[in-house]
């Protein structure tokens, strides 16, 4: 402080705590984690398989979670902030603590029921798509098949020609 200067316009900055900044840091995480979901999942919400009522409202359940995260997120923050301007510490005890605690409530369902549904979705697209086999009538190994199908590999299965273009006559 300069001998010159008055005392009243120095302008002391309010303290700030190592948990200010822990609680500032990991609050900027979950809104980023949450809403890196929520662009995620709208983003590719066309290419996931035709789903259930259930399963979209699994889907609806986790974005309103992750909404909610977000948003009690960026109330924490505030509280942070306010509390750091008044040079005290009342957000860890008031509403900026219950905003916290909502913030990493909202994060954890909101992430727990888009894995599940993540989960779910797999697995049903996975028994929609069943197993196609198809079989070229003139594969040899399909004709030793059936004749060992029909019990007499001593007789022989009609030869199936390839087909073949037209040959010009003279």
């Amino acid at each position: 402080m300069d001998l010159n200067e008055d005392p009243q316009d120095v302008v002391v900055s309010p303290p700030s705590s190592k948990a200010d900044e822990a609680a500032l840091e990991l609050m900027k995480q979950l809104i980023t984690l949450a809403s890196g979901v929520l662009a995620l999942g709208a983003a590719f919400i066309d290419r996931l398989p035709k789903s259930s009522v259930y399963l979209l409202i699994l889907l609806f359940g986790s974005w309103t979670a992750l909404a909610s995260s977000i948003f009690f997120g960026l109330k924490t923050i505030s509280a942070i902030v306010k509390s750091r301007i008044d040079s005290d510490d009342e957000w860890s005890r008031g509403k900026g603590r219950q905003f916290a605690r909502f913030s990493q409530g909202g994060f954890l369902l909101g992430i727990s029921l888009f894995a599940t549904f993540a989960f779910i979705s797999l697995i049903s697209a996975k028994k929609e798509e069943g197993i196609t086999i198809s079989i070229s009538s003139d594969d040899a190994r399909v004709i030793e098949f059936i004749k060992t199908l029909n019990g007499s590999p001593k007789q022989s299965a009609p030869q199936i020609a390839p087909a073949s273009s037209p040959s010009p006559t003279k």
